[in-house]
């Protein structure tokens, strides 16, 4: 699909979407700009396995991509990170310095994923990488700064006279060391918002997009289906979280909060610290995963470089955290009012919070709180299309429960909602809207939206392996 005018004579930016599916799934863009070659984030998708998660490589043919761009830590933005760059071994590979020292984390924790769904699942195209492999490539890392500019380009491609294009890393407020990429060249600019959050949460604060404008924006759609309720605030939800959970703990149930190990866990880790000085919730341990507890430790070691509330907050010092391993998840007594705050937020299978779900999900006495996206198609989206009493199969037709326990959902996400990105749209006053990360639905109310309050936009929607000239 192509949108606008050739390549050179529309100031030579094309944009081509790499995800292999027309979701949120596999963040990846190539970008050719102004003659030279950005590849912005290189995730794998959540659901699909082998080399069909991976993104659309192969569509980039030139061997001189110049630079590899990372907007943030999730899997699906940088878990393909070490294939992008075993193929394009010149790139350089930039992130935020708050990225840098999670990103080793991510990688190895995904080989070791990898290797146990090959054992398990007979996956033979698994491990995608080795841990060999991504120690080899930290050496080619390079880590920045918010709000500095970065030149990008391979000198020796630079004409006389011609200066290097430059990417800007500018704090999103979605998870730690987030970032909107803000690329500009000497005829054209483009910004990329990854995955965004304008609204403070309980650790970050939200993004920092003043005074952005570019020729194009590509753009997030997360939550493009889904409207803001008439007079929600994030207070009353936070306390109805708190109601929830007391009520679970008076009939001496358990509670999970299925959430994802990087971002989610330290902001429910820091909401029930909170609440717990506060008195509103009694104290008590909280169970959560072992890498839900590094990142937590990063999270607070680096609490003097991050764009934080309570910057003296330690939840590994404010919380009795208790790491719960795969032979102790096993055994461990449910009941009794006890907290699980644990991997992963899709409820995968073979994942702590796919184990204790099974185990809570036909008792009346317990809770299950979802805090944040599910992709329907999940164990975690089907468990929440599921009604009270009605069945559910959780993880696959063997596995067919009746949903008896507590399940309720609270709006405490880390994207932006709808509106905002529409406001958005404005503010940075582009040519071109290039829509992203998001399910038909999502983006097909942006289409209209953008076109009826900003008619002189034009909104490219691309697919799968789809160009736009810019």
């Amino acid at each position: 699909m192509g949108f606008g005018l050739a390549g050179e004579e529309a100031g030579g930016v094309r944009i081509t979407d790499l995800n292999p599916a027309h979701d949120v799934g596999a963040s990846s863009w190539y970008v050719e700009f102004e003659g030279h070659r950005l590849l912005m984030d290189a995730g794998v998708h959540p659901k699909r396995e082998g080399r069909e998660s991976l993104p659309l490589f192969e569509r980039i043919q030139s061997d001189e991509l110049d630079a590899i761009a990372i907007t943030h830590c999730h899997h699906d933005h940088v878990g393909g990170l070490p294939v992008a760059v075993r193929r394009f071994p010149k790139a350089h590979v930039l992130m935020t310095e708050l990225s840098y020292f999670l990103v080793d984390r991510v990688l190895h924790n995904s080989v070791n994923v990898m290797v146990r769904q090959r054992d398990e699942l007979g996956i033979q195209e698994y491990p995608l990488f080795t841990h060999t492999e991504v120690d080899e490539i930290e050496a080619i890392f390079q880590a920045f700064r918010y709000q500095r500019e970065v030149e990008w380009a391979s000198f020796g491609k630079l004409r006389a006279g011609h200066r290097s294009p430059t990417v800007e890393f500018l704090d999103a407020g979605h998870a730690l060391g987030s970032a909107g990429l803000m690329v500009r060249g000497e005829h054209e600019t483009l910004f990329y918002t990854g995955d965004v959050s304008f609204r403070d949460q309980t650790i970050l604060k939200g993004a920092r997009f003043e005074d952005v404008q570019a020729d194009v924006l590509v753009m997030e759609t997360t939550r493009g289906a889904r409207g803001v309720e008439p007079g929600f605030t994030r207070e009353a939800e936070i306390e109805r979280l708190a109601e929830a959970i007391r009520e679970v703990q008076a009939r001496k149930g358990a509670v999970l909060i299925p959430v994802f190990a990087l971002g989610r866990t330290q902001e429910i880790l820091a909401l029930l610290a909170l609440l717990m000085n506060s008195g509103r919730l009694p104290r008590q341990s909280v169970y959560i995963g072992g890498l839900g507890r590094v990142f937590t430790e990063i999270y607070d070691i680096q609490a003097h470089r991050t764009h934080r509330h309570h910057s003296n907050l330690a939840l590994t010092e404010a919380l009795d955290l208790q790491v719960l391993d795969r032979r102790q998840l096993e055994g461990i007594k449910l009941g009794g009012g006890r907290l699980f705050v644990m991997t992963s937020g899709m409820m995968n299978r073979n994942t702590a919070a796919y184990e204790l779900g099974l185990r809570m999900i036909e008792d009346e006495r317990h809770g299950i709180f979802f805090v944040g996206y599910a992709d329907p198609a999940t164990p975690a989206g089907k468990l929440r299309a599921a009604a009270h009493g009605g069945t559910v199969e959780f993880g696959g037709q063997d596995r067919v429960l009746t949903r008896k326990c507590d399940l309720r959902e609270f709006d405490l996400t880390a994207h932006a909602n709808r509106d905002e990105l529409l406001d958005l749209v404005g503010r940075v006053s582009p040519k071109t809207v290039i829509l992203g990360h998001g399910e038909e639905d999502a983006r097909a109310w942006f289409r209209e939206a953008i076109r009826a309050r900003y008619p002189r936009v034009r909104v490219a929607d691309s697919g799968p392996g789809e160009t736009v000239e810019a």
